[in-house]
């Protein structure tokens, strides 16, 4: 019988088992490196290879110790080791503004918060956290950063004195604000002025919806900019492009996969209008319980140019927050002069797509001015649904700002319309929908409602109205000239399809809509001719 070494067999099995083993964590290494990446508060250095931890420069996360010199100490031994993470553990470490450094991050652990002090006197860079012509600079991780910022304005009176910004980079490149949560800034909470290529993902940013000034994320002279995968609750602007200088462009901001919700606007370019705002994208995203979902402010002589917005969610502010003799604007475009010294800009080619609009007691208001008209705009497959029709008749367009010194000659305001339109031309408007369902008699709304329009397309608009029109028009035209107006069905109504006024009303074609449940086609007034329109179809 021949013998078996049980050892040899013993020491290969070893080695298989062994080989079994390493097979597995070559297999599984990608995993387990991106495990000890995205755990929260492991301490894993994501931004760079060198990790300082505040607690090694004196820092205390008890509250109340004024951390500012130990947390500016540990920026500055990271940037002076060539870049890495800022490391906050679980704690709440009081500070001022401390300024961040090329190739230094902050990383925020689970249970950390920075939290602003309540002085304004320990703020001499007017914001919390700062970064002056840095790159490679941001905050990441799952902590907090709480400004205290209604102890700046909570019970006080105007003018309040307090820190600028929670947030600001100024001229920085390469810039990461990733998965951080943002309560209750004094005033701005991020701001990015003259920035390129920033992302800012994941965040979240939660303000009383009474303070004053804070808004969310606001772009200044930026380009590059990535916002994604964010919600944002403030009491102003939820995203906001700006343009305070006129030689600076800001351009090329994406905004996607974000839910906003503002006392004020959700998605906004100006009332800062000196300079260029173009080349910007906004989709994918749920407005909820705002004053004003879109604006457009031009305030100062500049352009917005090139602006897209697609798959919108946009609900304005129900009539829980509704505040007595406040009106809502779904979607609003103004151009007017900040004082009589200021030039007027432009606003063009915008485009609005597949956008589902709610709304309490709004309209949408597109106000260009005689002779520097609002030009190619195109909006497809708008869905407007009105909740309550209320007396417009001493209502004002939004002024955007205090500042204004000039007066509003281009007010169309007051106008009883679900879409009222002023000094526009190349207008496109396709598959818009109506649905009215107040059942009040009274303050009766045209569809649409337009003052010196010119080439302008309006194809495929339905209505529906739970108290049906019994004067006004389902729509009503002004001096406008070069208009089609095709493929319609409004819903029954007592008033004409469309009412027309002005002997500038020129070459207007009605073809293909489907009036049989309208009382008359045409009604004609103030010194408009028959001439005017040619019926084709009908």
């Amino acid at each position: 019988m021949t013998g078996i070494n049980y050892s040899t067999d013993k020491v290969w099995a070893q080695i298989a088992c062994l080989k079994r083993i390493m097979k597995n964590l070559v297999e599984l290494a990608p995993l387990i490196i991106l495990y000890f990446i995205i755990m929260p508060g492991s301490g894993y250095p994501r931004t760079g290879e060198t990790l300082f931890d505040v607690r090694d420069f004196g820092a205390k996360g008890d509250g109340s110790t004024l951390n500012t010199k130990y947390l500016q100490a540990a920026i500055d031994s990271c940037y002076s080791a060539g870049g890495g993470s800022v490391f906050f553990p679980a704690g709440r470490f009081l500070t001022g503004s401390i300024r961040l450094k090329s190739n230094v991050f902050l990383e925020l652990g689970s249970g950390a918060t920075i939290l602003g002090s309540k002085d304004i006197s320990d703020f001499p860079y007017h914001a919390l956290i700062s970064a002056d012509g840095a790159s490679n600079v941001g905050i990441v991780g799952s902590g907090f950063v709480d400004g205290q910022g209604s102890t700046f304005w909570k019970g006080k009176e105007r003018p309040y004195h307090r820190p600028r910004f929670l947030i600001r980079f100024d001229s920085c490149r390469n810039v990461r604000i990733e998965d951080i949560n943002i309560r209750n800034s004094p005033r701005f909470n991020i701001s990015l002025s003259e920035c390129k290529l920033v992302e800012i993902h994941g965040i979240s940013i939660i303000n009383d919806r009474e303070s004053p000034n804070t808004d969310g994320i606001d772009p200044d002279g930026s380009s590059d900019v990535f916002i994604s995968d964010c919600y944002i609750s403030t009491g102003d602007d939820a995203v906001c492009l700006k343009s305070n200088d006129r030689d600076a462009i800001t351009s090329d901001i994406v905004v996607q996969n974000c839910v906003l919700e503002t006392d004020d606007s959700a998605l906004k370019c100006g009332t800062s209008s000196h300079g260029v705002i173009k080349d910007c994208t906004f989709n994918n995203i749920i407005i909820k319980n705002s004053r004003y979902g879109i604006s457009l402010f031009m305030k100062d002589g500049g352009t917005f140019e090139g602006l897209k917005f697609s798959d919108i969610i946009l609900q304005t502010e129900t009539a829980a927050y509704c505040k007595a003799g406040r009106y809502s604007f779904p979607i609003f475009m103004d151009i007017e002069r900040r004082s009589d010294a200021s030039s007027l800009g432009w606003i063009r080619n915008i485009s609005f797509d597949n956008i589902d609009i709610e709304t309490y007691n709004g309209n949408c208001l597109f106000l260009g001015q005689p002779n520097d008209e609002i030009e190619n705009v195109v909006m497809n497959n708008v869905r407007m649904r009105v909740l309550k029709r209320i007396d417009y008749s001493q209502r004002h367009k939004p002024r955007g700002t205090r500042t204004l010194t000039s007066t509003a000659s281009n007010d169309y305001a007051d106008i009883s319309s679900h879409f009222t339109l002023a000094y526009m031309k190349d207008l496109t408007i396709r598959g818009l929908t109506i649905r009215d369902s107040d059942r009040l008699t009274d303050f009766e709304r045209c569809v649409l409602w337009g003052k010196d329009l010119q080439e302008i397309l309006i194809d495929g608009m339905k209505t529906r109205q739970v108290i049906k029109n019994q004067r006004d028009p389902v729509i009503e035209m002004i001096e406008c000239a070069n208009v089609t107006i095709r493929n319609c069905e409004p819903d029954s109504s007592g008033g004409p399809f469309l009412g027309i006024s002005g002997k500038g009303s020129a070459r207007i074609r009605l073809i293909g809509n489907d009036l049989s449940r309208t009382r008359k086609t045409v009604e004609f007034s103030g010194g408009a001719s028959k001439e005017s329109v040619q019926v084709l179809g009908e």
